[in-house]
């Protein structure tokens, strides 16, 4: 069953890189989104927040003592009380247990179209974690209006003593974009942020932890950022490379660029996932930078293309998303002869790349065998396989519910 969902996630995804291949073959581009910081949050994660806030019904809940393994709703913190049994398994608690936590109550979440699972726990309601998704359902149309309150509020919980407000906290953070997590230098003391690099069980929140250390301007801050990137070149470790290396960007930005261009870019020796690490820093970077950093960037994706052309979708997205098109002689020969790596989506993207770059007046963009006269007939083939794609990855995630009913 896990592994019919993940499947169908596959095929989504890949039906979303060929509808972006159509889009791009007929001209019209994809809009630019807000996204979440990539090295905080590499793989999308849905927030608590986003789902009190989507949910059709939230309640406080208590463990039923005639029926211990099951839930019983106190009260309706959202919408209406439509659905009356909490369809969530519960572990069987002993006697004892069950009386030391015969007060304990649960925050639950109802979706009635949730691939998932329709009923959702959030939290446990102790003193601080009940107030807040109370007052965070209170402010929801507040935050609609005005997004960066939303962070402003959960900054406070940065540091907090009670997890669950800090880990809800954290996540907020991780799911920003880099600039303006860059607003909220000082949120956290910087001899935390240094302890908690050292503590292995918060691992999961260290990227986030070095970026905000590279707005310290503590001279100690600098030179643990520069010996990382340092050490992690020695020891070919890509561990947490991404956001060393975009905090030494942040600091000491021609440096920086001069050793991860030589080390590096223009280093044919070293991994795929080191090059990856590097690569995703230097986006970050190139999204909101002036056009003096994002030229040195550009120049950089130049030897990637040249040493890693098995990189070149990711490249080229970002080349599209700052409308740079003079990179289409260095994609060129990568179409002609592609790495196994990339598929046939990927391929089209790059060709839409270049058909692009010819259509602005790009210069010097050399013909690729192939890409000229089928243009609809392309479209029309990849619409059909990306109706196929969503439809096999929509079964498939429906295909548990079925079989749990």
């Amino acid at each position: 069953m896990k592994k019919e969902v993940i499947r169908g996630s596959a095929d989504l995804s890949r039906a979303g890189r060929l509808g972006a291949a159509i889009l791009f073959l007929c001209g019209a581009w994809p809009p630019q989104l807000l996204l979440a910081c990539q090295i905080c949050l590499p793989v999308p994660t849905t927030s608590a927040v986003e789902r009190l806030f989507d949910a059709e019904l939230v309640v406080l809940a208590q463990e039923d003592p005639q029926n211990p393994s099951s839930l019983r709703t106190l009260e309706v913190l959202k919408g209406e009380p439509a659905v009356h049994e909490i369809d969530l398994f519960l572990d069987n608690p002993s006697p004892r247990t069950l009386a030391l936590n015969s007060q304990r109550k649960i925050i639950c979440t109802y979706h009635s179209d949730a691939s998932v699972g329709r009923w959702m726990r959030v939290g446990t309601a102790d003193g601080v974690f009940g107030p807040l998704v109370r007052e965070i359902l209170e402010r929801a149309p507040e935050w609609q209006a005005n997004p960066k309150k939303r962070l402003d509020f959960f900054a406070n919980y940065l540091g907090h003593n009670n997890a669950q407000a800090r880990t809800l906290a954290h996540l907020e953070f991780a799911r920003a974009p880099y600039e303006e997590i860059k607003r909220y230098a000082g949120v956290l003391p910087a001899e935390e942020l240094r302890t908690s690099l050292k503590n292995f069980r918060l691992y999961q929140w260290h990227a986030l932890y070095i970026l905000l250390l590279a707005q310290s301007g503590e001279e100690q801050d600098r030179d643990l950022i520069v010996g990382k990137v340092h050490a992690a070149e020695k020891t070919a470790t890509p561990l947490q490379l991404a956001a060393w290396s975009t905090a030494w960007i942040e600091i000491e930005e021609e440096s920086a660029l001069d050793f991860l261009e030589t080390r590096f870019l223009g280093n044919p020796g070293r991994t795929i996932e080191e090059l990856q690490a590097v690569v995703l820093a230097l986006s970050v970077h190139g999204a909101n930078s002036p056009s003096s950093l994002r030229d040195r960037i550009v120049d950089g994706y130049r030897m990637v293309l040249a040493n890693y052309p098995q990189l070149a979708l990711r490249i080229v997205t970002d080349l599209v998303e700052w409308n740079q098109w003079g990179l289409a002689p260095a994609v060129a020969p990568i179409v002609g002869a592609p790495p196994p790596e990339l598929d046939r989506a990927a391929l089209l993207q790059l060709r839409a790349y270049l058909r692009e770059a010819e259509l602005r007046g790009s210069h010097d963009v050399p013909p690729v065998a192939g890409s000229s006269a089928n243009t609809l007939i392309i479209v029309l083939g990849l619409l059909a396989l990306v109706l196929i794609a969503v439809g096999l990855g929509v079964s498939k995630r429906r295909a548990p519910q079925k079989s749990a009913n």
